[in-house]
Order: C-alpha cells, then structure tokens, then sequence
C-alpha cells in the first residue's frame, strides 16, 4: 500500500505537531528530498534516520535544512557504562547530529538518560512485539521505528 512520497508530505501539512522519519537506505537523493519537504512546507517536521558516519558529509552537503539522527551499533557488554554512554554524547555531537539512531535492543537507560542530559534525542529500532514495544517505551526514547504501531500506541496508553 505505498503511497507517493509527495502524498505523504501533503498529508503531513495537514498535522504541523506531527513529524515524519526518512529512513534513508539510499542517500543520493538527499537535496530532492529537502526540495520536497520544502515545497510541502513540512521542512520542520521531518528528520533523517539511517545515516551512519560515513554518510554524515553527503547528508550535510546534500540536506543540510533536515536534521538527522547518527546510526550507530551499540556495544552490549558496554551499554551500562557512564564512560561509554558519555562517549555516545561526544560522537553524535562531533557528527553534527540531534541524536543517536540505534537497534533497541543493545539500548540502556544510562545510554538514553545520558543524551537527554545532554540535549540530544534517542531513536530505536526496530520494535516488532508488544513485548518489545513495552521493554522500549520504558526507555523513553523520542522516536521508534517499529511495524506494529496500533501495539505500541496501545502500550503507551497503558503505561502513562
């Protein structure tokens, strides 16, 4: 059921408290995608996902109006750290990003307390169980990627 990405943002005008994620796979049409936004008018409700350090220069260049989330592969055996969480905070601001992107299962509070002490946002991924949703919403994250979202707004009611 795809709908066209000039659709999606026409609707999105609709709802200015709501906000979208582009989870970039592909990065080569960064620039159209803020020209679009832009000509939506929904430039500030959207934001990147999927954008490791490697990509950080080209989504710059190409879009530097959307704000992006720095992907980044958690350490388990380190995700209760101080140091290692403090670490985090350093890489996503030396990268120039509003937050850390990361598979939620490697995720920790002091990782999420410690970027919400600094300013910075949280996203996780992928959230596929109610299980899955409650373990991630107690984290507090500013975002979520999942493909259950009827299940995890329903969870969030439950947990407010």
């Amino acid at each position: 059921d795809a709908v066209p990405l000039r659709d999606a943002f026409e609707i999105l005008a609709r709802y200015p408290d709501k906000r979208m994620n582009l989870d970039l796979k592909v990065f080569s049409h960064c620039g159209e995608l803020q020209s679009l936004a832009e000509s939506c008018g929904i430039l500030p409700q959207v934001f990147f996902t999927g954008v490791f350090k490697n990509k950080v220069d080209t989504v710059h260049a190409d879009a530097p109006k959307i704000p992006y989330y720095l992907n980044y592969n958690l350490m388990p055996f380190l995700k209760d750290s101080r140091w290692y969480a403090r670490h985090l905070v350093h890489t996503v601001r030396r990268s120039g990003a509003i937050g850390l992107n990361s598979n939620f299962f490697n995720a920790a509070p002091s990782i999420v307390d410690e970027m919400h002490r600094a300013g910075l946002l949280v996203s996780l991924w992928t959230v596929k169980t109610e299980a899955q949703a409650e373990t991630v919403l107690r984290l507090q994250p500013d975002n979520l990627t999942t493909r259950i979202p009827d299940v995890v707004f329903a969870k969030m009611s439950q947990l407010k």
